[in-house]
C-alpha cells in the first residue's frame, strides 16, 4: 500500500509499521512558496480593497457636498431663508405677539377707565 504525502507517523494497517514520510525537502519549499505566495495574494486583495472603501468614502463625500452646493444654488434662487434666519423670525414673531396681545389689553383697560370716569363726570 503506498504511502500518500504527508502522512507522517501513521502506520500501516497490515503491516503495523509507521509508514515513512514520502516528500522532498525541495517539494515541502516549493508548497511552503506557494503559500507564501497565496498569502501574499490575499494581503494585496484585502489592501486593494481597503483602498477601494476609502475611494468609495470620498466620492460619496464629494458627490454629497456637490449635491448640497447645486441645493444651495436652487433654494438660493428661490429667495428662501436659512434656517437659523428662519428660527431668529420665529422668535421675533412669538415676542411682537406677546407684546401686541398686552398693548391690547392696556388699550381694553385704558378705555374701561375712561368709561368710568366719563359716567361719574356724567352721572
Amino acid at each position: 500500500m503506498p504511502a500518500s504525502p504527508g502522512s507522517g507517523n501513521r502506520r500501516n494497517r497490515e503491516e503495523g509499521e509507521p509508514v515513512p514520510l514520502l516528500i522532498s525537502f525541495p517539494a515541502l519549499c516549493r508548497y511552503a512558496w506557494a503559500m507564501q505566495k497565496e498569502n501574499q495574494l490575499f494581503e494585496d486583495f484585502a489592501r486593494l480593497l481597503s483602498s477601494l472603501a476609502g475611494t468609495m468614502a470620498g466620492a460619496g463625500r464629494e458627490a454629497e457636498e456637490r449635491m448640497r452646493e447645486r441645493l444651495r444654488a436652487f433654494v438660493g434662487g428661490a429667495d428662501a431663508v436659512s434656517r437659523e434666519e428662519h428660527d431668529a423670525l420665529r422668535e421675533l414673531a412669538a415676542e411682537t405677539r406677546s407684546e401686541l396681545e398686552r398693548l391690547k389689553q392696556e388699550v381694553a383697560d385704558l378705555r374701561a377707565a375712561m368709561e368710568s370716569r366719563t359716567r361719574k363726570t356724567a352721572g
